[in-house]
């Protein structure tokens, strides 16, 4: 039984399906942290504030606010960003915001998954929950990623497992593998590993599509391990069920992203009558980036990206995204969510709401406590899979004392109709 000033609960921080964790808490601060996956911990445990402050100084919530309403009013290219550690009701009330003020509007992490979701559409990509996938999948790609050191209910070995997994379950492994917080894994002693070069994954991709099919090859590159690659193929040929998780970022960060994800999406439509059934699924950022996205297309009916210059939502990566307008300098003013990465920083004039400061750079001209909604148990929470998490009780009860993020942006938008 968990004893007074404990509790057991289900964290939404990692977006995977993560075990409880066993807090311990004083009043409203988190002590300490059992349980769970190390980022799931370090999340619930970081040190929150508590204090509004305007210009690096102490102020009054509503000084605070009034503060940040000037400045919305008064900004000509507003860029509201974050949300990948806020419930999905924040993000549809960031897009009411946003198009009060013709800002642009971006998901944290969101440029991670954008070759994936073009993919998704161009190709009809098959994908699965990670609850299918843990359930039937005998085969198991691992491509530049490896969630089973943190979570290894993921995908249990054998038939011990509850509910049962297949008892030949076989792991192919790309190295090097690392977990969201860039841990360096070792692929373990019963998987088959192909160490494909950095930067050849779209030709090792192309290389074994061509052998699943048999097709011949008329050029050959050295860099690639054409026998782990066929072996690989001989695997997935015979296998009944396929589940491919693979590290968005390799997508992400090459001129060739979105080829790499087509091919992904590609291998999923490759069945053949008797051939393996197989689904992919990329692994962007932790946190509630599917939430946060899944919060915007209803708003808008864009999941990212999204700008209101034009008197209606209009999604550009280019011209909307965290690239050019928060890292390239494009915006003039940024409302930011509390960050999922501690260390984010933001240049220029910013608004933040959150729990906590963001990284080590200069201060928020305006910074906007609210309580902490991952441990509140409040809203909806997505798992990278689309899955809701379960409803979970309040882990800070006497959090709620500050205000919501929720509360925060009615405020705003209430004192932006009352300027306009």
């Amino acid at each position: 039984m968990t004893p007074p000033g404990a509790l057991l609960v289900s964290l939404p921080f990692c977006g995977l399906p993560c075990p409880p964790a066993r807090l311990t808490f004083e009043r409203d601060r988190v002590t300490g942290a059992e349980g769970a996956c190390s980022f799931c911990r370090q999340e619930a445990t970081a040190p929150r504030a508590t204090q509004a402050r305007i210009a690096g100084k102490d102020a009054s919530i509503d000084a605070a606010l009034d503060r940040a309403s000037e400045l919305l009013s008064q900004s000509r290219r507003p860029f509201v960003y974050g949300l990948a550690a806020s419930p999905v009701g924040t993000a549809r009330l960031a897009a009411r915001l946003a198009a009060r003020i013709d800002a642009a509007v971006d998901v944290e992490g969101g440029d991670l998954l954008e070759p994936e979701l073009g993919a998704i559409a161009a190709t009809g990509q098959v994908t699965s929950t990670f609850g299918e996938m843990r359930a039937s999948a005998d085969l198991v790609v691992l491509w530049r990623i490896d969630p089973r050191a943190t979570h290894p209910d993921l995908f249990p070995r054998g038939m011990k497992a509850d509910p049962p997994a297949p008892a030949a379950r076989r792991f192919v492994v790309v190295p090097p593998v690392s977990d969201h917080s860039g841990v360096s894994i070792a692929p373990e002693a019963h998987d088959l590993v192909v160490p494909i070069p950095r930067g050849r994954d779209l030709q090792a991709l192309q290389r074994l599509r061509g052998l699943l099919h048999r097709a011949p090859t008329r050029t050959r590159d050295a860099s690639l391990p054409v026998k782990e690659l066929q072996a690989a193929a001989e695997a997935v040929a015979s296998a009944r069920r396929v589940a491919i998780l693979w590290g968005g970022g390799i997508a992400a960060d090459t001129p060739e992203g979105s080829a790499i994800a087509a091919g992904f999406a590609l291998l999923t439509l490759d069945a053949r009558p008797g051939g393996p059934r197989i689904a992919a699924k990329a692994l962007g950022p932790a946190g509630n980036v599917a939430g946060a996205m899944a919060g915007l297309l209803a708003a808008t009916g864009f999941p990212r990206a999204i700008g209101f210059a034009a008197g209606r939502p209009r999604h550009d990566p280019d011209r909307f995204g965290a690239a050019r307008l928060l890292d390239g300098g494009g915006a003039d003013l940024v409302l930011a969510f509390e960050p999922l990465g501690p260390d984010r920083t933001f240049a220029g004039p910013t608004i933040l709401i959150g729990s906590r400061h963001a990284g080590h750079g200069p201060e928020a001209e305006v910074f906007l406590p609210v309580a902490p909604a991952a441990l509140l148990g409040d809203g909806v929470w997505l798992r990278a899979d689309g899955v809701p998490l379960p409803r979970r009780p309040a882990a800070l009860p006497s959090a709620v004392a500050l205000p919501s993020e929720a509360d925060i942006l009615a405020v705003l938008l209430d004192r932006l109709r009352a300027a306009a």
